[in-house]
């Protein structure tokens, strides 16, 4: 995917470079949906995934779609598909590409490596359910004054671990692993394992906090 230096020039929250190669950006949703459907071609092969999405869920998908074709520099959009196992990925490219929405923000992380990306808002109510997801190990990484920020970021790690593996079937408790979290100038780093019967790879993990959301990718070692 090929860096566009306009595209700061564009409504976008928040636009990375992100190591070792790819490219994360955030959209904050101003726009109708007609403004979409005017300025966004869509081809036949994705219409199929719009029959039965109304509101919110067309805007998402259509916001998402917009922003990635925005970030890839490219002249002709190219169409996003979805595999065997519903992970969507983008046509005629080599680059790994992962969308997430919160309220009127989407996100979209593209790398030759495979990613995932998580954007939520925060909420106190994830405390309640942070045990079905969080492991007697991972609990001991999160300090006793930020329970809520950890919460979420592991559980937008374990999210993005999701997306990347990419081929359903997994305890977020028992195969997703967050082995290390740091604090470093008001963001949140990490690494994690996916550890399943017949796969074993490792991920590093970011996440952002911005006004009353978090973001967190993660992408293959």
């Amino acid at each position: 995917m090929s860096t566009n230096n306009n595209i700061t020039s564009l409504p976008i929250t928040l636009k990375k470079n992100i190591e070792p190669y790819g490219e994360l950006g955030v959209w904050t949703i101003k726009e109708d949906i007609d403004f979409f459907l005017s300025n966004l071609y869509i081809y036949e092969s994705e219409k199929t995934s719009l029959i039965n999405l109304k509101d919110r869920k067309l805007m998402e998908w259509l916001s998402s779609r917009y922003l990635l074709h925005l970030m890839s520099g490219r002249k002709t959009r190219g169409a996003v598909l979805k595999d065997q196992f519903g992970k969507p990925f983008l046509d005629d490219s080599p680059f790994h590409i992962s969308l997430s929405h919160s309220r009127d923000l989407t996100a979209i992380i593209a790398s030759p490596y495979l990613v995932g990306v998580d954007i939520q808002y925060f909420v106190s109510k994830i405390g309640r359910i942070a045990k079905k997801f969080i492991s007697p190990e991972e609990l001991k990484l999160i300090p006793n004054d930020k329970e809520l920020l950890y919460q979420h970021f592991i559980w937008g790690a374990k999210e993005s671990l999701f997306k990347a593996y990419g081929k359903g079937n997994v305890n977020f408790k028992s195969d997703l692993h967050i082995t290390y979290i740091e604090e470093v100038d008001g963001d949140l780093i990490g690494s994690a394992k996916i550890i399943k019967q017949d796969y074993h790879e490792e991920f590093r993990l970011e996440g952002y906090m911005f006004e009353d959301y978090i973001l967190v990718y993660a992408i293959h070692e």
